[in-house]
């Protein structure tokens, strides 16, 4: 059963305290078309009669649209008081993708430092059909921290590889003067008679030239080799790098690896889009590891924080750097690894209400 609230000026009046388990609150302002986007709503929070202080607290508005995608927003806009608990919250157009009626959406308060939920309000939520707006694709899965956060690390990673391409760059400018300078090294030799100008001459012994050498066609197997390992590397990282952050989700290649084992409470959903894992090697034995897809997650009941593994084909560093997650409201996944250098990674887990649940999750590892 759905009650329209009432209004405090230009507030929603919202009650904390729900008389049943089926009841929820109606609130126009949440209702949208497609392609809206940043859609600003003020509400005041009541606890029964008496306002909710909002001090030391946080809001996050939760939800499953019309096509079961989850939707994670903490764009809580400006708190006016939080005695008299009145603020403004706007919402993002990722929430206004799907036509039709929320399956569920709750508007969630929490503390600010512990993350503990203080309430739960359930409301409804309309998205109305635009003939007009073109959507780029389906539904996609929304959470305001870990989307924004994922893109400031794609941009720094973005910014390493271009310092990284200007280095190699660098490296071949160094290999021309080298070979420059070999071709001068030699020329001078000729010049001076110090060789058999007319025949071919072989040096076995070590040489030491300080004169200015020309060679005016330098046959290199070392350098050449090199030079072939340094485009090659470049080339497969550019190519991988540029398919992981571009437009759309990214394809699996042949670069991708389904052996691995996980640990305690994880297993493949085999389902055809089970978690794959790519390795790649940078310049000073420096390697990428991307990994995403989904993972079957059986946990209900027992505690809330909980340890799993993850075993890779390749060895981790024990100063690694980590990025993980998984989509999901219920929990959080978290990687790290122990003092030692190995091929298992550990997981920090949280919730208690996992059955046999597919969950998509990404994983970034930066090692030596």
């Amino acid at each position: 059963m759905a009650d329209e609230v009432d209004m405090n000026g230009k507030f929603y009046k919202i009650n904390t305290i729900i008389n049943g388990s089926s009841d929820s609150y109606l609130v126009p302002g949440l209702n949208g078309r497609q392609g809206d986007d940043g859609r600003r709503v003020y509400l005041q929070f009541f606890d029964g009669n008496v306002t909710h202080d909002l001090t030391g607290e946080k809001v996050e508005l939760q939800g499953k649209d019309a096509k079961g995608v989850t939707k994670t927003s903490v764009s809580l806009e400006h708190v006016y008081s939080a005695k008299a608990g009145t603020c403004s919250f706007l919402i993002p157009g990722a929430f206004y993708q799907a036509a039709g009626p929320y399956q569920t959406a709750y508007f969630v308060i929490k503390k600010a430092d512990t993350d503990q939920a203080v309430s739960t309000i359930p409301v409804k939520m309309n998205v109305m059909e635009n003939a007009v707006f073109m959507t780029t694709g389906e539904s996609q899965t929304w959470f305001d921290e870990y989307n924004g956060q994922l893109k400031i690390y794609a941009d720094m990673l973005k910014d390493w590889l271009n310092d990284s391409g200007s280095q190699i760059k660098a490296n071949q400018a160094s290999i021309n003067a080298a070979q420059t300078a070999i071709s001068d090294m030699f020329k001078q030799i000729q010049d001076n008679h110090l060789a058999k100008t007319t025949d071919s001459n072989t040096w076995t012994a070590a040489n030491h030239f300080t004169g200015l050498t020309t060679i005016d066609n330098l046959s290199s197997p070392a350098l050449d080799k090199q030079m072939s390992n340094m485009q090659n590397q470049f080339s497969q990282l550019s190519n991988s790098i540029s398919k992981s952050l571009g437009a759309g989700l990214p394809k699996y290649t042949d670069f991708w690896s389904r052996d691995y084992t996980w640990g305690p409470n994880l297993s493949k959903p085999n389902n055809g889009n089970d978690f794959a894992l790519s390795r790649f090697t940078l310049a000073n034995n420096m390697a990428i590891i991307w990994g995403r897809g989904d993972v079957k997650v059986n946990h209900n009941g027992g505690d809330s924080f909980w340890e799993s593994t993850l075993t890779i084909p390749w060895q981790v560093n024990s100063a690694s750097f980590f990025i993980s997650d998984w989509h999901t409201y219920k929990g959080y996944l978290k990687a790290y690894h122990p003092a030692s250098n190995n091929t298992t990674v550990a997981l920090s887990c949280s919730g208690n209400n996992f059955s046999n649940e597919t969950i998509p999750v990404n994983l970034l590892i930066i090692t030596q």
